[in-house]
């Protein structure tokens, strides 16, 4: 059986049989022998990570009588990705009387953003790969509260950048009426 973790893999095997006794087991590492053990498994330690690896073992009996091998295949793992993106930068909200356009600097992270999730008064409205959305259907002259945050492909979030804008007040576009009743006196 083969298990591995970022940088080690851990083999273990069934004892084998002999008619006289099995002294101990060679283990090999891409055909290359790396050790001889007594027991029944063995750590290869200081491995790249998401590497395919061949591990083999051979068993030696007491009179130095070799078995043939047994062998298998194995990738290490990858180190996780626990680093956060960096946070969205230069939030702008360019507001109308309806909606606010924001748009934001992208991020950077150590492997890749995938994605932003952009909130509207802490409510989360979306996820985009853009660097730019639209609030709509909002009220006009309110006070709204705009925030991004950046994903990375393995799930970890930014800190949140957010901004505050009020939306436009309707211009006034309506002429007042005609005059009416105009009198004149008389002179």
């Amino acid at each position: 059986q083969l298990q591995s973790t970022v940088n080690t893999i851990v083999a273990s095997w069934t004892a084998s049989t002999d008619n006289v006794g099995v002294k101990e087991y060679n283990v090999y590492l891409d055909g290359t022998k790396k050790a001889t053990v007594s027991t029944t498994n063995y750590t290869f330690t200081g491995l790249e990570e998401k590497t395919t690896y061949v591990v083999a073992v051979e068993a030696v009996d007491e009179a130095g009588n070799i078995s043939g091998q047994v062998s298998g295949q194995v990738i290490t793992k990858e180190t996780p990705d626990t680093t956060s993106p960096s946070v969205p930068t230069n939030l702008i909200g360019n507001p109308s009387t309806n909606a606010i356009e924001a748009s934001w600097t992208a991020s950077t992270d150590n492997v890749g953003v995938k994605e932003y999730i952009v909130y509207l008064n802490d409510v989360e409205k979306s996820r985009v790969a853009t660097t730019n959305y639209t609030f709509a259907g909002l009220s006009e002259n309110t006070t709204y509260t705009i925030g991004v945050e950046a994903v990375d492909e393995a799930g970890n979030k930014s800190a949140r950048a957010s901004i505050s804008v009020v939306t436009k007040v309707t211009p006034d576009t309506t002429s007042p009426s005609v005059p009416t009743n105009l009198i004149g006196n008389p002179s």
